[in-house]
């Protein structure tokens, strides 16, 4: 039995004055229609929660729900702060309670900007750090820088100065003699 028989079918059993009255019985199929419709939009609204989307795009979704349903302001502030995400919900207890819907949706979404700011800074942080630990390891982890020749030309009594090397290094037998 589908819907529309489950709806019938008591007119038929009982004989109802709707069936001889056709726009009686238009009333009362659109009166059902609007019930049908009401009850699919409240599950939606009751479903709806605030998950990886933003706050703006969850108030946008519940707006376009809610809209339409008559429910007053603090009907509307309780159901929309039922369906947000813990973390926007605990932040926006350092805020004042809001004095309206509207204000409560900018509440939220300031809250959740702020949050996913926090979450792109220690993001940054952490991949600065791993890029540092790349580049600059400890200094018992550095290896030895390989040998690049100098490309400046000298001279026979001048020796170029050799940059990438840590350290003394061993003097050469001329300038042990000299000094």
């Amino acid at each position: 039995m589908g819907l529309a028989e489950a709806w019938f079918a008591p007119l038929v059993e009982t004989t109802s004055p709707l069936l001889e009255d056709f726009p009686a019985f238009l009333t009362f199929e659109a009166t059902i229609e609007e019930m049908d419709r009401r009850r699919a939009t409240l599950t939606k609204i009751y479903s709806l929660h605030h998950g990886n989307p933003s706050a703006s795009t969850y108030a946008f979704e519940f707006y376009q729900l809610a809209y339409d349903e008559g429910w007053g302001d603090q009907a509307l502030r309780d159901q929309f702060r039922r369906g947000l995400r813990g973390d926007v919900k605990n932040l926006s207890l350092n805020f004042p309670e809001p004095i309206s819907y509207y204000e409560a949706i900018t509440q939220v979404i300031h809250c959740d900007n702020c949050l996913f700011e926090l979450r792109q800074e220690e993001h940054m942080t952490r991949a600065v750090r791993l890029v540092a630990s790349s580049f600059w390891p400890s200094s018992s982890q550095c290896p030895t820088p390989p040998h690049v020749p100098n490309q400046v030309p000298t001279t026979d009594s001048a020796m170029p100065m050799e940059v990438d090397k840590v350290g003394p290094r061993p003097l050469s037998s001329p300038q042990r003699q000299h000094r």
